[in-house]
């Protein structure tokens, strides 16, 4: 098992208040998760009008599929017209960095 994830700073040109953040912010949320079946939200900076860190993650049995699911969010991430791009990571987990997966579950 495979776990992706993505971090993606954004700037919101003309949000004048929190409010003016949401907007651009919920639709690209939903827009992800709807279009990749991906988990988002948004992970740092939540309370600042002009200033948005959003984090995506994702989960796979092949590492060559998900590093070309992350490329894929990440190209979709960048083209949004409400959103500035600032920076954007991303990086991947196998099951054995994650040491202790399985002490936790029952089979």
């Amino acid at each position: 098992m495979y776990v992706g994830a993505i971090k993606a700073t954004y700037r919101i040109r003309g949000a004048s208040c929190l409010k003016d953040k949401r907007r651009p912010l919920k639709s690209l949320k939903d827009r992800l998760s709807s279009r990749f079946n991906c988990a988002v939200a948004e992970v740092d900076s939540l309370d600042l009008w002009q200033r948005a860190v959003v984090g995506v993650s994702l989960v796979s049995g092949e590492e060559s599929h998900l590093q070309s699911q992350l490329e894929e969010v990440m190209r979709y991430m960048e083209l949004d017209p409400e959103l500035e791009l600032v920076d954007i990571d991303s990086a991947i987990l196998s099951a054995c960095d994650m040491g202790g997966l399985r002490d936790g579950l029952d089979y």
